[in-house]
């Protein structure tokens, strides 16, 4: 059975002058939101009132951080973040006199060898002074839903200013 869902609007983008970065966008008045572009599917649904004009709302949305936060997830894990977040626990460690000198040049040794950020998570289950290392990893949202707010939803929001 197939249905059609009354009031939905879609919109085709597009950047000038690639052969890449297009979308397929499909916008309900009552906060449905749905894209299909080559940086990823997204959707999310706003919880609005019948008088809110969401179409404005998408127009108008600046701050990326929102709306990645309800299209995305943190998931990529930052190594030199992490491995910063790392040193100055081991650092702060050694401030307060928690851990000696060699014991400091060794986890410092051990964080800089690991050669990726989820080895040096690994590593640091392993240390005694770093069992909650786990709270150290820093994560950010993947690199295709950043390009998505960055470069192809700007243009939806043109299209959508000029309704």
């Amino acid at each position: 059975m197939i249905r059609t869902l009354e009031g939905v609007k879609s919109y085709y983008v597009k950047e000038d002058g690639t052969a890449f970065s297009w979308g397929c966008f499909f916008i309900r008045p009552n906060g449905l939101f749905v894209a299909h572009t080559d940086y990823g599917t997204y959707g999310y649904h706003w919880p609005v009132d019948e008088d809110f004009n969401f179409l404005r709302f998408l127009a108008n949305t600046k701050d990326k951080e929102y709306l990645l936060s309800k299209i995305s997830r943190k998931t990529h894990l930052n190594e030199d973040k992490t491995r910063k977040a790392f040193l100055q626990y081991v650092i702060a460690m050694r401030r307060e006199d928690l851990i000696s000198k060699e014991r400091t040049r060794e986890l410092y040794r051990g964080i800089r060898e690991a050669e990726t950020g989820e080895a040096l998570i690994a590593w640091g289950m392993e240390q005694r002074e770093l069992s909650d290392c786990y709270e150290m990893a820093r994560y950010e949202y993947p690199i295709d839903a950043r390009m998505f707010v960055e470069r192809l939803f700007p243009i939806l929001q043109e299209q959508l200013k000029t309704e």
